[in-house]
């Protein structure tokens, strides 16, 4: 009996989708596919849950919530409370990392609940339907990829003196001295953990500018509190370079045409991210990128017909965030099931900057509503006072809205303040459902509470 030869492509496994990257993007897409029915596999190379999970987000969230109880303590100080207990940093990380664990093998867990076939290693695109993976190959009619993002590379002498923020998020020893290069999201985050752990801050910034996204003047406030908290900021400084001494570490900086030397013990980069698409093949296929991602449509499919990207690692013109990656995951998954042929619409802009206080703002941005006077109006609001807030003694409790001149509804809204996340996400809800004040007025909330101080601002 003759032998049966296969064919290469005949050998391989066969998937009605594959997804490059575990992270929340990856890992909602190939969830949701898989809910459909379809024959799903996701590669990961290095944490199930990604940056997010493993060194972003959850870290972030387990350590600001001891230092934000920390702050409270220090506020509630003579009222109710005597003494303030010191952060043990080390046993801080005792939830931190438990966490991390808890949400890294859940992410692996319910992939396989949900039948996708998860596999580990890098990933190299052979073909538009054709992946590599450790020598073994795949074949898929559609590929997703979901990389993410990395930190940026800097390239000054003594480069590699410096770490990631996920090198002090995951840190079992809190430096005394921390230098932060970067004045964004995550420099506000890390500076506002560290500094009330106990840790003196310095946050360098190579021109004018912190969290331009934000209202201005607020962060202005915000920067106010940090300095108390020893929090340092640098504007308009280049680094020329970081040495290491008996000190410690020299970061050398020229800031209007004067060198400055700062001695620190540990220096984090959080400059930016770039989208990590390196190194996976593409640039051998006829795959459009550019220094902000891959290249995508309106309906996230790159120059490639088969070939879809979401999260960090696309070049659509959103905040790299975690709740924008998820969003266009589960965008994703109706446009591959055929349920969504439309162009991805996003909803009503929200994020925080998880500071101590909290930084946020949703809808019309109080800097879109100055440039445009005729359009809109700003209302000023001090809620330290209200019962809330005061209950707690937090100071400040600031409030912007932005009202639409053609009918005095609110439009958006930016708060600083900790609950400012809290409230940012009540009013997402509300200007997404095109609550008006009669529709609000029909509700009840628990009293006294937070949402119940919602009747009073949606007028």
């Amino acid at each position: 009996m003759p032998a049966t030869y296969l064919s290469e492509a005949s050998r391989m496994t066969h998937f009605d989708d594959i997804v490059i990257g575990g992270g929340v993007a990856g890992t909602t897409v190939a969830n949701g596919l898989a809910a459909n029915q379809r024959h799903v596999a996701i590669i990961e190379e290095r944490d199930w849950g990604g940056t997010t999970i493993n060194r972003g987000s959850t870290p972030k969230k387990a350590l600001l919530a001891i230092a934000e109880t920390h702050h409270q303590l220090v506020r509630l100080q003579g009222n109710g409370f005597d003494a303030v207990p010191t952060i043990n940093w080390r046993t801080a990380g005792n939830i931190r990392d438990q966490l991390i664990m808890d949400e890294s093998t859940r992410t692996k867990t319910r992939l396989l609940a949900n039948n996708v076939t998860t596999i580990e290693g890098h990933a190299v695109v052979v073909d538009p339907h054709t992946i590599s993976v450790q020598g073994s190959r795949y074949q898929t009619d559609d590929l997703i990829i979901a990389s993410g993002a990395k930190p940026r590379v800097l390239t000054f002498p003594g480069n590699q003196y410096v770490g990631h923020s996920a090198t002090l998020l995951r840190a079992h020893e809190l430096p005394a001295r921390i230098v932060i290069l970067g004045a964004g999201i995550i420099a506000f985050a890390l500076a506002s953990i560290a500094s009330e752990a106990g840790a003196k801050v310095t946050i360098i910034q190579h021109d004018k500018a912190a969290l331009r996204a934000f209202d201005q003047a607020f962060v202005t406030k915000l920067m106010s509190q940090l300095k108390r908290q020893h929090v340092t900021f640098i504007f308009d400084a280049q680094v020329q370079q970081i040495s290491k001494n008996d000190s410690g570490l020299s970061v050398t900086i020229v800031q209007a045409d004067q060198t400055t030397d700062i001695t620190t013990d540990a220096c984090y980069n959080v400059t930016g991210r770039v989208s990590n698409i390196a190194g996976f093949g593409l640039e051998d296929l006829p795959v459009q990128t550019s220094t902000h991602g891959i290249h995508v449509s309106a309906t996230l499919q790159s120059t490639v017909p088969s070939i879809w990207a979401v999260g960090d690692c696309n070049d659509a013109a959103v905040p790299k965030l975690s709740a924008y990656a998820i969003y266009q995951g589960k965008y994703l998954v109706r446009q591959l099931t055929g349920v969504d042929h439309y162009p991805i619409d996003y909803p009503v802009p929200a994020m925080t900057v998880f500071s101590i206080p909290k930084l946020g703002q949703v809808g019309v941005a109080t800097q879109t509503a100055e440039q445009n006077p005729n359009a809109y109006t700003i209302q000023s609001i001090d809620a330290a006072n209200w019962q809330t807030y005061a209950r707690f003694n937090q100071r400040p409790t600031l409030l912007k809205l932005v009202r639409r001149r053609s009918d005095g509804h609110i439009v958006g809204m930016t708060v600083l303040g900790d609950q400012a996340d809290i409230l940012v996400n009540d009013f997402a809800l509300l200007l997404n459902g095109k609550i008006d004040e009669t529709a609000l007025q029909r509700m009840i909330f628990a009293y006294p509470s937070m949402a119940d101080d919602l009747y009073g601002l949606w007028q």
